[in-house]
């Protein structure tokens, strides 16, 4: 028989997610009765989907000929349960919330709080490749180390310090590459009211910038990023359809290797 929808989203969970929803359900006992956690248990415990076994395992609670409305009503309980902890993994790991919280210890004084709080802080922002992110987290653990002790973290010191400049440096490339497309997008909006020699004109300028000559003249993959999305948009203006979805497919699978990144700006996919 094909497997049931109800069936595979539950089997699909990994552990916490499905502790969670179990969590949940039996939170809400009485007010769902006890239907819908005798269907999450029962097909949690179906390695193979049965449907004759699954009738018989709940029909003290729920008759054959009615079993879809609430199975329907679980399975959207489900969704909006994972959705909603989905949306809480993706904020745990969010450095700017992380960020937020350190600034928050060291107001408290709770100086080594902070320090955990901000190393775990840059491991993220790194991860996501958020350099204005990273660049405060390590000048907010420049500050929180010397509070601590500065000759016992005086390595951990030198070691922020090298990352803060690099970081910076990176930041302040990206910051000219979000200038440069900012300066296209500008043109490509505006094509339609100025007469379309002056746009052509300004986009071309921008495209023989030193910085749009090479993508290895952008050295974070958020400059990566808007490198490519400018390359693109300049070339779907010049009508280079095969260009314009080589540099998008390319700008994609910069968004596909920092699946963090793309979390936390799903705005941008």
């Amino acid at each position: 028989m094909k497997n049931d929808s109800l069936w595979r989203l539950i089997r699909a969970m990994d552990p916490g997610e499905m502790r969670t929803c179990r969590e949940a359900l039996e939170r809400t006992g009485s007010e769902d009765g006890p239907g819908h956690l005798l269907l999450f248990n029962t097909l949690t415990h179906m390695q193979v989907y049965d449907n004759g076994l699954f009738l018989k395992e709940v029909s003290a609670v729920h008759a054959p000929e009615s079993i879809a409305v609430p199975k329907t009503r679980l399975k959207d309980r489900l969704l909006l349960l994972l959705a909603d902890l989905h949306d809480e993994r993706r904020r745990a790991g969010d450095p700017v919330k992380l960020l937020r919280n350190a600034r928050t210890y060291t107001r408290l004084g709770m100086h080594s709080e902070a320090a955990v709080c901000l190393q775990r802080g840059i491991g993220k922002a790194t991860e996501q490749d958020e350099l204005l992110t990273e660049v405060q987290l390590r000048e907010l653990l420049r500050a929180t180390l010397k509070e601590l002790d500065p000759r016992r973290h005086a390595r951990a010191i030198n070691d922020n310090e090298i990352a803060l400049e690099t970081a910076a440096k990176k930041l302040k490339v990206l910051v000219r590459y979000e200038l440069i497309r900012d300066r296209m997008l500008d043109h490509f909006k505006r094509k339609s009211d100025l007469d379309d020699a002056t746009a052509q004109r300004g986009m071309r300028e921008l495209m023989r910038l030193p910085e749009m000559k090479n993508v290895l003249e952008a050295d974070s993959v958020s400059a990566q990023m808007k490198f490519y999305s400018t390359a693109a948009m300049y070339a779907e203006h010049e009508g280079d359809k095969d260009r314009a979805m080589e540099m998008q497919q390319k700008l994609l699978s910069l968004w596909e290797s920092r699946p963090g990144k793309a979390e936390l700006h799903p705005q941008y996919i």
